[in-house]
């Protein structure tokens, strides 16, 4: 797959985007704005935009929090870092799940709420997706994996492409109702006995009536628990300075 950079040009014709090779700076095509074409690849150019604008912020974060400017991580570590655990954490895994699965199989039932297509049985549920998408974290909601002999519905799975890992998320919203955690409890020992570790392969978001979460709170649990992860792979990987 050739990367590519769109820049819009303007002529006396018309507004035109160009796409060129990343690598020689070549001229691959030009397309005019208003085509189909031209429309997908703007389309393109918006999006690397705003992933341009979440990393300064994201750099602009980590700077204030550590004192230390973010680091350089080269376009090929990427291909180094490769978690040697078992296969159900890697991407090629992630890719056979089937987002929405729940839904497919059981319809609508308690998932009252919804949310860019998606259907929640919970406000939490339904608010860590939607901060799933502003941390641009690619997801799938309630994929049906086997944990043992059963098959369990997991209310995320969460891919990290450069790192060849994904992760579930169990969102719990009633850990005050015995019923409730006794079943939540269950679900936890089967992913620990299908080779899950709580807390480094499997990230557990919960509350109570009397202990809520905010958004700040859950964004926090998230990017600690992607960021140790990250650290893991680098270390798995041999790679101690990045420059």
């Amino acid at each position: 797959m050739v990367r590519t950079i769109e820049r819009k040009q303007k002529y006396k014709s018309g507004t035109y985007i160009r796409q060129i090779n990343a690598h020689s700076r070549k001229t691959i095509n030009e397309y005019r704005l208003d085509s189909p074409k031209g429309q997908e690849l703007f389309e393109i150019l918006k999006y690397k935009h705003h992933l341009s604008q979440k990393l300064e912020s994201y750099k602009l974060a980590y700077t204030k929090k550590t004192g230390h400017k973010p680091m350089q991580i080269s376009s090929e570590i990427p291909n180094l870092l490769r978690f040697s655990n078992f296969h159900n954490n890697d991407i090629e895994f992630y890719n056979t799940l089937i987002h929405e699965q729940g839904f497919q199989d059981f319809g609508e039932s308690d998932r009252k709420l919804e949310h860019n297509g998606m259907h929640f049985t919970s406000k939490l549920e339904m608010n860590v997706a939607e901060i799933l998408e502003n941390l641009d974290l690619d997801y799938k909601h309630e994929p049906k994996i086997q944990l043992g002999i059963k098959g369990k519905y997991s209310d995320f799975f969460v891919g990290i492409s450069m790192i060849n890992y994904c992760f579930p998320i169990e969102v719990a919203g009633l850990l005050e109702k015995s019923d409730y955690f006794l079943k939540l409890n269950q679900d936890i020992s089967r992913y620990i006995e299908s080779g899950y570790l709580f807390d480094h392969d499997l990230l557990l978001i919960g509350e109570t009536r009397f202990h809520q979460y905010n958004s700040n709170k859950v964004v926090r649990i998230i990017c600690n628990f992607i960021n140790n992860r990250v650290a893991d792979a680098l270390e798995a990987a041999g790679i101690n300075e990045l420059h």
